[in-house]
């Protein structure tokens, strides 16, 4: 029988309630993602200043971003990696909780101040770690590609504040840096990022956990306001699908694809019974 909406949002909210490891994660992300960011705009100020290249028109040209700081990427792709991974566990957590097992994953269970640890008494103790290879390097690659993504549109934020100030009679580094204090891209484009990339780790670890574990179908659910793309809407509406086949927005679960920024949505999944399944540890 397949669970009503009513249901779908009892166990969403139980499952917020218990496990708050993935806004936890988003918080945390974004606060280092910001702070990277903003502190490598103020020493690109510096090095353009110290180059004599700050009023000069093909500045960035002359001094690119891997010169200022040649390990910028790979730190921003080391925190997105790591909170990925975690957030990846979270999620693989909570679908064991769904299908009815003791569960638990170690790094999920230190963040500090959240009670991320999940238990059910149905079956036994499980110890939750993501050592797959093959699931470990599609994370890393993609918090490196998004770490690419990250450094450039960075540079491009920087550009506008320089050009802001030329057209305004002038750069020096105290009003560029004055000005980078004030502007909101560190701190917005943090939060999209780590939202974004949370959400679609979390979701990606319980969708793996399904099919290892042996759970053929699932639902999609919506937070159900005004901010729910249409085509999430649809998802929901189509019921149960199964796990691995596309929902009707071509996605596989939330969190895949291209409809997925700032996407709130997840899935519950269809679990007649928890003896049909063999819980996945993430080896």
């Amino acid at each position: 029988m397949s669970a009503t909406l009513t249901d779908a949002r009892r166990e969403q909210a139980i499952r917020l309630a218990e496990n708050g490891a993935r806004s936890l994660i988003e918080r945390q992300l974004q606060a280092k993602l910001a702070q990277m960011i903003l502190g490598f705009q103020f020493n690109y100020i510096a090095e353009l200043e110290r180059q004599n290249l700050l009023n000069e028109p093909d500045a960035f040209e002359r001094l690119p971003a891997i010169l200022v700081d040649p390990t910028f990427e790979a730190r921003i792709a080391g925190e997105l990696y790591r909170a990925s991974s975690v957030a990846f566990e979270a999620g693989a957590v909570v679908a064991l909780h769904q299908m009815g097992f003791e569960a638990t994953a170690p790094r999920v269970s230190k963040l500090r101040g959240k009670r991320a640890r999940v238990e059910v008494l149905k079956a036994f103790k499980l110890k939750f770690r993501l050592t797959n290879g093959a699931i470990n390097l599609k994370i890393l690659e993609r918090a490196q590609a998004i770490a690419h993504q990250a450094v450039k549109a960075t540079v491009e934020a920087t550009q506008r504040t320089l050009k802001e100030l030329a057209l305004a009679g002038g750069i020096t580094a105290g009003a560029a840096i004055a000005k980078l204090k004030r502007q909101k891209f560190p701190t917005s484009f943090a939060g999209r990022i780590a939202e974004t990339e949370a959400h679609a780790a979390y979701e990606d670890g319980q969708h793996e956990t399904y099919k290892k574990s042996g759970v053929l179908y699932h639902s999609w659910i919506t937070v159900g306001d005004n901010r729910v793309r249409p085509w999430h809407v649809t998802n929901e509406a189509e019921g149960l699908v199964r796990v691995g086949d596309p929902f009707p927005s071509g996605q596989v679960h939330p969190g895949d694809g291209p409809l997925s920024v700032n996407c709130r949505c997840s899935v519950i999944p269809e679990v007649p019974s928890a003896l049909d399944l063999i819980p996945w540890d993430g080896g």
